[in-house]
């Protein structure tokens, strides 16, 4: 299998994967962007990936972290199928590869959602550039979009989180990466 714009390798898409990565890296994000006002008391929001070619969901929505607030769940849920729908529209439409680039916050559409070209990720609980930041960092560490494509991604929309080197944390130590490359899980099946 390879990536629908680039014909790179990539790894096979598994769901239980997925889900482990986008909570590991909403711990590592929520971690790092502590100071930051907008995200102080975020610990949470709503998941989902969407096959591209079907519009099926692969993973439905899901809360990953900790919402409590029956509202916030209910609009973060909400939110996540709206991007990843969204988005599927716009790239059929415009090849669009991200929610951002049809966001309109009067009619509360943000971004959020990101396409890899076989797969819509899509979060909302976050600052939309954090929801975006999250998807990409999670999509590049299940194989699903190539290193260096988070930069690629965020300058589409000028995100700061991943543009200012802020996605760097999530990168394994120099040592680790002579031993397995970032974003290539341990026994994972290239197809």
């Amino acid at each position: 299998m390879a990536c629908g714009r680039c014909g790179i390798p990539r790894f096979a898409f598994v769901a239980e994967e997925a889900l482990q990565t986008v909570e590991r890296m909403l711990a590592i994000i929520l971690a790092k962007m502590n100071a930051v006002a907008a995200y102080r008391g975020k610990e949470g929001g709503a998941f989902c990936v969407v096959d591209l070619k079907t519009g099926r969901f692969v993973i439905r929505p899901i809360i990953i972290g900790v919402v409590t607030d029956p509202e916030k769940r209910a609009k973060y849920l909400r939110l996540c199928v709206e991007k990843a729908r969204r988005l599927r529209r716009k790239y059929m439409q415009y090849n669009h590869l991200l929610s951002w680039q049809s966001r309109n916050p009067d009619k509360g559409e943000w971004g959020g959602s990101i396409c890899d070209g076989e797969y819509l990720w899509a979060f909302s609980g976050l600052p939309e550039e954090g929801d975006e930041a999250l998807m990409l960092i999670s999509a590049q560490s299940c194989g699903q979009i190539a290193n260096g494509d988070p930069g690629k991604y965020a300058m589409i929309s000028d995100n700061r989180v991943i543009l200012d080197g802020g996605y760097k944390f999530w990168a394994k130590s120099n040592e680790t990466e002579a031993e397995e490359p970032a974003g290539q899980p341990e026994g994972a099946v290239v197809s």
